[in-house]
């Protein structure tokens, strides 16, 4: 007899066992992607040295961060880093408390389709009745009122028992036009099906949304068995579905799956998961995130994490302020000195020791521009 879970039957996998495929530790896997390179947090983030790795609160990095998080649901022996070839250095040497094998180092960027192919293979092959969560690093999520372990185990379970694929929305605190958002369809339990995802909308859109209570904030967060994901996969994207069969073959043997990784990745195509899956798929759950959440992609979301003064400038640095207003002043470099700003508003002023970055706070995008720039000069390649 199929167990029905929120309405989706449990499919009937040859490898499925339903006593086995439970939400306990030994079950539960948590991925990490920390392969972006961050561009819109220069001059900080670099190639070499991403967003993810800077240790920007308390001494610890964001991926250290999430890191700890992981730990909350699962054993050490089952987070796994998805990062690219010329990151892996500096991600290992930061995260030395994780197996060497559970570091996986893309041979080439190809968004987040790929690397969670490519993980969720290499969990199957390690653990047939896996449950797996992924994670962007980039993200700051508060743990201590114990919401987010709840909502992440509510949803492990719910994965492992029915045949869906969950994500977690954030319920939102203001009608932000920087996420995608998911408008929730029918409660089911726990959760709601999912009845719609949709991009980045303007501000009267998002107020809109805000107005309805009926969407969430799209935060790049999943949880699945590796069972049904890769039936999904094969029902979807077929093509991607041999690449996850071949690279779950190959992934015991690191220097096979290297091999053949570096000979099909160029060709895989790049694309979000969301995209190619999620908007597509019909077994998905949301799960609404009441948890306190933010998006670290640039430096005013980063600026909002500094101490501020009344006029909304935002600096742990020092700075002095006249007539000036919703500033944001970082200084990274070895010797700092003073940043005055005078009757300027809305500005982000970040200091390294090689670059200086002045930008309007409402255009962190325009940065990709710049860095585009900077590649085509070999002038500039050196601060990329």
């Amino acid at each position: 007899m199929t167990r029905k879970t929120c309405g989706i039957a449990k499919a009937k996998h040859p490898r499925y066992d339903p006593v086995m495929n439970s939400s306990t530790s030994s079950n539960r896997y948590v991925v990490i992607l920390a392969g972006g390179r961050g561009e819109r947090f220069w001059p900080l983030s670099r190639r070499h040295r991403p967003k993810q790795l800077l240790k920007l609160f308390n001494g610890k990095s964001l991926l250290q961060l999430s890191i700890g998080r992981a730990r909350l649901v699962a054993p050490r022996e089952n987070i796994l880093v998805v990062t690219s070839a010329d990151q892996l250095g500096a991600v290992r040497a930061q995260i030395k408390s994780l197996p060497k094998m559970n570091i996986i180092a893309e041979p080439i960027g190809r968004n987040t389709c790929s690397a969670i192919v490519l993980s969720t293979a290499i969990v199957s092959s390690r653990n047939q009745n896996a449950v797996l969560a992924v994670f962007p690093a980039d993200h700051l999520i508060q743990t201590r009122d114990g919401l987010f372990k709840k909502t992440l185990l509510a949803a492990f379970d719910e994965a492992a028992h029915g045949d869906s694929l969950i994500t977690i929305g954030i319920t939102p605190t203001d009608p932000a036009t920087g996420y995608g958002y998911i408008k929730r369809g029918k409660p089911c339990g726990n959760f709601f099906k999912c009845e719609q995802f949709v991009e980045k909308p303007d501000l009267k859109t998002a107020e809109r949304y805000m107005a309805s209570h009926r969407y969430l904030w799209n935060a790049g967060m999943f949880i699945w068995s590796t069972t049904t994901f890769g039936g999904e996969l094969k029902r979807y994207l077929p093509k991607m579905y041999t690449f996850f069969l071949r690279w779950r073959k190959a992934a015991p043997n690191p220097k096979a799956l290297d091999r053949i990784l570096a000979r099909e990745y160029p060709s895989v195509k790049k694309v979000s998961i969301d995209y190619a899956l999620m908007e597509r798929s019909r077994k998905i759950l949301c799960a609404a995130g009441k948890f306190e959440w933010d998006d670290l992609g640039s430096h005013p979301a980063y600026g909002k994490h500094l101490p501020s003064d009344r006029s909304g400038n935002h600096s742990q640095d020092d700075a002095v302020y006249v007539d000036a207003s919703g500033n944001i002043v970082c200084d990274a470099r070895g010797k700092k000195s003073l940043t005055a700003l005078v009757g300027v508003h809305d500005m982000v002023v970040v200091h390294t020791d090689d670059a200086t970055l002045i930008s309007s706070k409402n255009n962190p995008d325009k940065l990709k521009e710049l860095l585009r720039m900077f590649s085509a000069d070999e002038r500039y390649k050196k601060l990329l």
